[in-house]
């Protein structure tokens, strides 16, 4: 259970810096996000483990003192009360980070979640424990792992992949020059209804549109109109 958990903190964290990591910045509020995160792994590890997870982690700084500031080896309990005394994320400047593909935070919880199933299976013809996990049970388990990891591909790449810019522009360009000529089909015959309140509706209608598209080229996240990655 500890290492599933583990396991939904690291995606949503990889879901929060996917885009920082195809700009080559990440920003102080997702910074602050992030070592959020780390303080909920830091809670459910040993120091030796999260060492391991967090190495991952810093190394997507090009200068890793940034995360010095951040130091999970403190008082835990301090930590804790200094987020839920803060009004926010801080202000602070761009931290640069790499655009080097390497093994993700992900996909190294998803190893070691892997490698506590094989470590905690029974043998089929002894049988001498008890309390952990049938040998006839680690297939389907194993396979979900698989799953989870093919899953985790799928969402990097609707994240990484952004909209063309060229297409971007020109809807842009056309839904202006569209509200731009509004004035030219008024028609004091056809009443007040015609000439502001069905351009009006037909104005919110596009720009609402317009608005659903942006947030659908990211949709995972932690807003109340974004997707949960913790959700079944």
């Amino acid at each position: 259970v500890r290492w599933v958990l583990i396991t939904a903190i690291a995606v949503q964290m990889h879901t929060r810096i996917v885009d920082e990591l195809e700009l080559g910045d990440l920003t102080a509020d997702v910074k602050w996000l992030v070592d959020w995160d780390r303080f909920r792994i830091r809670c459910l590890t040993t120091k030796r483990e999260f060492q391991d997870l967090d190495r991952h982690v810093r190394s997507l700084a090009t200068t890793e003192a940034v995360w010095e500031e951040r130091t999970m080896d403190e008082d835990l309990k301090s930590i804790l009360r200094e987020y839920q005394e803060a009004d926010g994320p801080p202000d602070g400047d761009l931290i640069e980070v790499t655009t080097a593909p390497h093994m993700r935070l992900p996909v190294a919880a998803i190893y070691r979640l892997t490698e506590v199933l094989f470590r905690n299976v029974c043998d089929q013809r002894l049988q001498d424990r008890k309390y952990l996990l049938a040998e006839r049970f680690f297939t389907t388990l194993s396979g979900r792992m698989l799953r989870l990891n093919t899953m985790l591909s799928m969402v990097q790449q609707i994240i990484a992949t952004p909209l063309p810019f060229p297409y971007y522009h020109l809807c842009k360009t056309l839904l202006f020059m569209y509200f731009l000529s509004f004035p030219f089909f008024i028609d004091i015959e056809l009443g007040l209804w015609a000439n502001i309140g069905e351009l009006s509706c037909l104005s919110i209608a596009l720009m609402g549109l317009d608005a659903i598209a942006t947030e659908l080229e990211n949709p995972f996240g932690c807003d109340t109109n974004d997707l949960s990655t913790q959700d079944d």
